[in-house]
């Protein structure tokens, strides 16, 4: 590559490579760029391992194999494919001289997170039922944040996630669809969704797509055979197909923003030519959903029409909670025990809370919300500024996965308003992925160090 090239690449007029620790550098955010000059030994063969593992469980914990050959039921393959990174990952650290875990201010929010949660266990309603929630729930949760945030550490381990979840979400979707018209319900007359821990409930399963759904739109966008992008713009189709099939409030809410939000980030881009197209098929397929799948939106303005009497219900919950909060506002029921606090404060039916943020709060106070927004607010922060860094030096292909991230945050955002999995694996995923980007970032600005000599 010529040195007119190179100086494209990394700014021309610069006489010091932009991506070295410089305290006159001011264009990289706090923390970016100080791995480029660390041994990336850590990177190659030793650290396929863990990898694999990672996307082993991601498949297990997904598609459920075991559901389908119960054969593999007893040999808990989900905590071995999860053990298997673990271990090799702590191996592969270790054998290299290096730290087991990459600290990050992310991972520092949750640490607070976690720490806090352990801390008021003694004042839970059942601190017996917070010690178990914890260690059967939330910490292997955690465990999957950190492989994410330290195993995803190249921009080739990113592309292949992304591939992962959107090739995985292809039987998700085709289940789900293909119970919608073969008239497969649960209670309630909503389809039945994949046979997943994640994604048997409707609601559940319309989360789970809109938070893959980015990703595969970002590969959409940046292949250019006509075959593969021709698959992806049929996995597209089928993912909004079933999201629509799940007749999932929350999921028509989070599915417009997804496409409101491309359509305005597309609108000043060489892509900005899909829009009619995407326009156009969108009225098209108007007269193919089913108009029961109208009457439940309009429940979503007016909550007295809901015949199921679902929303009202949940709108009187939202109220509770929040009068709960406001007489308990430090410490709260104790982690898991949110059932139990709101059967005491408007009897017993144990039902969780439908609204993630109301469900730290009443189960960890006040602090607790707080770490959690904090959290949430450094995983989206962080992926803006790879998004923006990652724009300024022509990273296409991580650039639309950043953007994926970041979009799949916002829709948990949106998302999490209704839903009451705040401790379950799909946005700890996502987080994850997010935290990872600064790894991958550093890997990248490495390449364009050695590009540059």
């Amino acid at each position: 590559m010529s040195n007119t090239q190179n100086n494209s690449l990394i700014g021309a007029g610069s006489s010091r490579p932009w991506w070295l620790p410089d305290s006159t550098r001011t264009d990289l955010p706090d923390g970016f760029g100080e791995q480029v000059g660390q041994d990336e030994e850590y990177k190659g063969k030793g650290s396929q391992l863990p990898f694999q593992g990672l996307l082993a469980f991601t498949l297990i914990l997904l598609l459920a194999p075991q559901t389908l050959f119960p054969v593999l039921a007893p040999f808990r393959i989900a905590w071995i494919a999860m053990m298997v990174s673990v271990s090799s990952l702590v191996f592969t650290r270790f054998s290299a001289g290096r730290p087991i875990i990459e600290f990050s201010r992310g991972s520092i929010y949750l640490l607070l997170l976690v720490g806090w949660s352990i801390l008021i266990i003694p004042l839970s309603y059942w601190p017996g039922g917070s010690i178990s929630f914890l260690t059967s729930t939330y910490l292997k949760t955690v465990v999957l944040f950190f492989l994410l945030a330290n195993v995803v550490n190249t921009l080739e381990k990113l592309t292949k996630i992304a591939w992962a979840l959107v090739l995985i979400a292809i039987p998700l979707s085709m289940t789900t669809v293909f119970h919608f018209l073969s008239g497969v319900v649960r209670e309630g007359e909503r389809v039945v969704g994949y046979n997943a821990g994640l994604t048997n409930n409707p609601n559940d399963l319309a989360l789970m797509l809109n938070l893959i759904l980015p990703f595969c739109i970002a590969l959409f966008l940046y292949n250019r055979g006509t075959w593969i992008k021709l698959l992806l713009a049929m996995v597209i189709g089928l993912m909004v197909t079933a999201i629509i099939t799940t007749f999932s409030r929350a999921g028509f809410l989070a599915l417009a923003f997804i496409f409101v939000i491309y359509i305005w980030r597309l609108r000043t881009r060489p892509e900005r030519n899909l829009i009619p197209t995407f326009l156009i098929l969108c009225i098209m397929a108007l007269p193919f959903v089913p108009s029961s799948y109208y009457d439940r939106l309009s429940t979503i303005t007016d909550i007295n029409a809901d015949e199921t009497n679902s929303a009202q219900i949940r709108l009187r919950d939202t109220i509770t909670a929040i009068n709960y909060v406001v007489r308990h506002p430090l410490i709260g029921s104790g982690v898991g025990m949110n059932v139990l606090a709101m059967n005491e404060s408007r009897g017993e039916t144990w039902t969780q809370i439908h609204n993630i943020y109301l469900c730290y709060a009443v189960e960890l106070g006040l602090p607790g919300l707080f770490l959690f927004l904090g959290f949430f607010w450094t995983c989206i922060r962080n992926s803006r500024e790879t998004l923006k860094i990652s724009s300024r030096y022509h990273m296409k292909k991580l650039f639309l996965i950043s953007e994926a991230i970041m979009i799949s945050l916002f829709v948990f955002a949106i998302e999490g308003i209704f839903h009451p999995s705040a401790y379950q694996f799909n946005f700890y995923y996502i987080a994850g992925l997010a935290v990872a980007l600064k790894t991958v970032l550093d890997t990248e600005l490495k390449k364009l160090e050695r590009i540059s000599t």
